[in-house]
């Protein structure tokens, strides 16, 4: 074998085991996470007009606060270099009697600049994680919408006579970017969880850990994609127009991660 090939066979593997050497994710710290979502046919599951009782989602306030909580935690350092440079502003009047604010003087400016824009990121990067754990935790109820939804469309079930083909649709669509097309951050954050969970003392945490990593394997999300990709088909058969997969492909590719990439490329042929 040429020793490009190796190369880039040495490459392709060291890819394909990059979230088992990502960082630290962080974790939000939630004593009850049901307090975060909101279930719209709650009661509709309740009275069985809806049979699953999956299509629960993140309330936009829930969201909201983990931005402002975040934005605001990680700017405290920023906003006591700007409250010191006002403060210092304000004794130079007093004591020397200068009309001067360090604020807004180039070196003031480039200063606080630096501060905001780096606690902004900081905090970003922390936002990105806590809404990575949310988003997986909301996955782990729909692991298998997909392979759901074919079940239904197999039993011939006429999309007139039930309306919980559409929902099922409609919510498969809403979390299918983070199903079919996690980062390497998710990936990362799962194996992480189930590293750290599998040690507790606790018989259910580590049952619950066994649970949510089987559900969010890459196994799963495999079979994920190919139901996915049943869907598509059987959509273009029914009403034309381009492949609903295909189009997904393109539009997320830039953010999966490598060895979902793979996955997606082996699939091809399937």
């Amino acid at each position: 074998m040429k020793t490009k090939s190796i190369n880039s066979l040495k490459d392709k593997t060291k890819l394909r085991r990059e979230h088992l050497k990502y960082r630290k994710v962080s974790v939000p710290r939630l004593n009850n996470f049901e307090r975060l979502v909101q279930n719209p046919f709650e009661q509709q599951f309740k009275k069985r007009i809806i049979k699953n009782d999956i299509y629960f989602t993140i309330k936009p306030s829930s969201v909201a606060w983990v931005y402002i909580k975040n934005l605001l935690l990680f700017n405290i350092p920023a906003f006591a270099i700007h409250a010191i440079l006002n403060f210092l502003s304000y004794m130079n009047k007093i004591v020397l009697g200068e009309e001067v604010s360090f604020a807004t003087s180039e070196g003031g400016l480039q200063l606080l600049t630096l501060a905001y824009v780096i606690c902004t990121l900081l905090a970003f990067r922390r936002i990105n994680d806590h809404m990575a754990y949310y988003n997986n935790t909301m996955l782990v109820s729909k692991h298998d919408i997909n392979r759901s939804l074919v079940t239904m469309i197999w039993r011939e079930i006429e999309r007139g006579d039930n309306k919980e083909v559409d929902i099922m649709d409609y919510y498969r669509l809403r979390f299918i970017k983070q199903s079919l097309f996690p980062t390497t951050r998710d990936l990362a954050l799962e194996e992480q969880l189930y590293s750290r969970n599998q040690k507790s003392k606790h018989e259910v945490v580590r049952q619950g850990a066994e649970m949510r990593y089987h559900r969010l394997s890459l196994d799963n999300r495999r079979e994920e994609h190919i139901a996915a990709k049943h869907i598509a088909d059987w959509k273009q058969d029914e009403y034309g127009g381009p492949n609903e997969y295909d189009l997904l492909v393109r539009k997320y590719r830039h953010r999966v991660a490598p060895v979902i990439r793979d996955m997606i490329k082996d699939l091809e042929t399937v």
